[in-house]
C-alpha cells in the first residue's frame, strides 16, 4: 500500500504543478483592431418652416455620427479597438455618388447614409458588397424592398405612426382632424396615419389640404426692421412677415430676438 499511495501522491503534485502552471500563464493579448467607416451626408432643401426659432443644424447627422466615434473610442481602447469616421458631405445627388466611390476605392466598406430613398437605393446598387446603414429616410418602402445590403437605425413612417396611434388611444384620444400637405412626403405620412387610425380604433372626422408656402430669396434678403421691447428683448421683424434666424439680422447682428411665422 505504501508505494501505491507514494505513487498516487506524486501523481496529484504533478497535476496540481500543471494546474498551477495553465493558471499562472497570462492570457493572450487582443489582437489590435481597426474599424474605418464612411460618413455620407446628403439633405436636400426642406423649405420653408413653420418655425426658425430653434432651426436643426445642417451638420446634424455628422456630428451624431463624430460623437458616436468618440463614445466607440473610449470604451474600445481597453479591446485595442479603433474606429475612425471618413465623412462626405454633398450638396447634390452626383457629389454624393463621387464621394461614395471615393470612400469605396480608399478601402471602406461601412458607410452610414443620411440621404433620400432615392439615393439610398442608387448607393446600394452601386456598392453591393458594403454594408449600408439607413440613417436618413423613414420610407417604408425601403423596409419592404429589402435591400440585401441595408441596415436601417431609425423607424419608418409607419412605426412613427403607430406609436403616435398608440400614445393618443391611451389618451383617448379618437377623434382626429387630418391636415395633409402637397409634397410626396407629406402624402406618405399621411396614409401612414390612416393606416394606424384604423389600426388602433380611431376616427378621422375630417381631412384637409394644407396649404403650401413659397418665399422667394428676394424677400428673404430684404431689411428687418429691429425695435427693443421691454424688458430687455429686442424684437425683429420683416416687412413681408418671412421667418429667418434672428442671429443673421442684417440691421443688430448677435442680438436676441423673435421672427414671425411666414404668412401666404
Amino acid at each position: 500500500m505504501r508505494p501505491l499511495a507514494i505513487r498516487t501522491l506524486f501523481s496529484l503534485m504533478a497535476l496540481g504543478g500543471v494546474l498551477t502552471s495553465v493558471q499562472a500563464a497570462p492570457p493572450p493579448a487582443p489582437a489590435p483592431l481597426e474599424v474605418r467607416i464612411g460618413y455620407l451626408g446628403y439633405r436636400p432643401d426642406p423649405g420653408p418652416l413653420l418655425s426658425n426659432v430653434i432651426p436643426e443644424p445642417a451638420d446634424a447627422g455628422l456630428r451624431g455620427a463624430e460623437l458616436a466615434i468618440t463614445d466607440s473610442n473610449t470604451t474600445g481602447r481597453f479591446l485595442k479597438h479603433s474606429y475612425s469616421l471618413e465623412a462626405v458631405n454633398a450638396e447634390d445627388p452626383e457629389a454624393l455618388l463621387a464621394g461614395a466611390h471615393r470612400l469605396y476605392e480608399a478601402g471602406l466598406r461601412l458607410m452610414v447614409v443620411n440621404a433620400p430613398a432615392q439615393e439610398l437605393r442608387q448607393l446600394a446598387e452601386a456598392f453591393p458588397d458594403a454594408l449600408l446603414m439607413n440613417a436618413g429616410s423613414a420610407d417604408d418602402a425601403l423596409r419592404q424592398a429589402c435591400l440585401p445590403n441595408v441596415l436601417h437605425t431609425l423607424p419608418s413612417r409607419n412605426m412613427l405612426a403607430d406609436a403616435l396611434g398608440q400614445f393618443l388611444a391611451a389618451r383617448r384620444w379618437n377623434r382626429w382632424l387630418l391636415i395633409v400637405g402637397s409634397t410626396p412626403e407629406d402624402q406618405a405620412y399621411a396614409a401612414a396615419l390612416k393606416r394606424s387610425a384604423k389600426r388602433f380604433g380611431h376616427r378621422i372626422v375630417a381631412e384637409k389640404p394644407g396649404r403650401s408656402i413659397t418665399i422667394s430669396a428676394a424677400r428673404r434678403r430684404r431689411k428687418c426692421r429691429c425695435s427693443p421691447k421691454p424688458p430687455s428683448t429686442t424684437w425683429c421683424w420683416w416687412p413681408t412677415n418671412v421667418a429667418t434666424s434672428a442671429s443673421t439680422c442684417p440691421t443688430r447682428p448677435g442680438i436676441r430676438g423673435r421672427w414671425p411665422v411666414p404668412r401666404a
